[in-house]
């Protein structure tokens, strides 16, 4: 398990590589958003300055990826680990302080999280774990409801919105296994930051999990709405 001092440590001797990778990377979605994209964002309030955690529903792939056009500051994502794999992306991904999430394994990825935002950096989890494209019932985590009660710290919630016929199937092979995601490659984009939630109780109350998880998932889903409604609707470009 690893622990703040260390975190604190790594961070402050490697975050100028941290902060390098991370915008770099950033500038590049950056400008393939603007050729390929029409993203439409809305805020309804600030962004909290400071370590925060991110939550967002995940319809496609490609999620990851556009999130960072809201943050202009290294935000740690939770990823699954498929991309880890990849020779130069896994390198690139584990500099730039990404956090690897392993099938049966999501301990490890948790508890990297909270040492991250005990240290003062910021988190994204996508709470439905998979890509989500046709909205289908899928069981939430409750990673996120779980690191909001234990560091009380605020929750930002993001609701993302995209066609889904637009998306393409896409498979390829890591170290030998079929990989298939739906990648989002072109066309409008909503995303839709609401305000910071805050949440008070016990990570170990099952109840109070519940409770918080259900309200950050009705939030999100409601956030998304908003989004849909700007990119049907052929509402002005923000």
């Amino acid at each position: 398990m690893l622990h703040s001092a260390y975190i604190a440590e790594s961070y402050t001797k490697g975050f100028s590589v941290h902060a390098l990778l991370y915008g770099f990377g950033r500038n590049l979605i950056r400008a393939y958003a603007r050729t390929m994209l029409r993203v439409n964002t809305s805020l309804e309030s600030y962004i909290p300055v400071g370590p925060k955690i991110v939550v967002a529903n995940h319809p496609c792939t490609s999620d990851p990826l556009y999130l960072t056009l809201l943050f202009p500051e290294p935000i740690s994502i939770l990823l699954i680990e498929n991309p880890f794999k990849i020779p130069v992306v896994g390198a690139f991904l584990r500099l730039s302080k990404q956090i690897s999430v392993s099938p049966g394994n999501g301990r490890l990825a948790f508890d990297r999280a909270h040492e991250f935002l005990k240290a003062g950096y910021s988190v994204a989890i996508f709470p439905e774990g998979d890509s989500n494209l046709f909205g289908s019932t899928q069981t939430p985590r409750t990673g996120a409801a779980r690191l909001a009660l234990l560091t009380k710290l605020p929750v930002v919630p993001i609701g993302i919105y995209l066609q889904h016929e637009r998306a393409r199937l896409i498979s390829s092979s890591i170290r030998g296994h079929r990989v298939v995601g739906h990648w989002y490659l072109n066309g409008p984009l909503g995303m839709t930051v609401g305000k910071p939630l805050y949440f008070d109780g016990a990570a170990d109350d099952r109840v109070c999990v519940k409770a918080v998880l259900e309200e950050i998932m009705k939030k999100i889903l409601l956030l998304a709405q908003d989004s849909k409604q700007r990119i049907e609707g052929n509402t002005t470009r923000i």
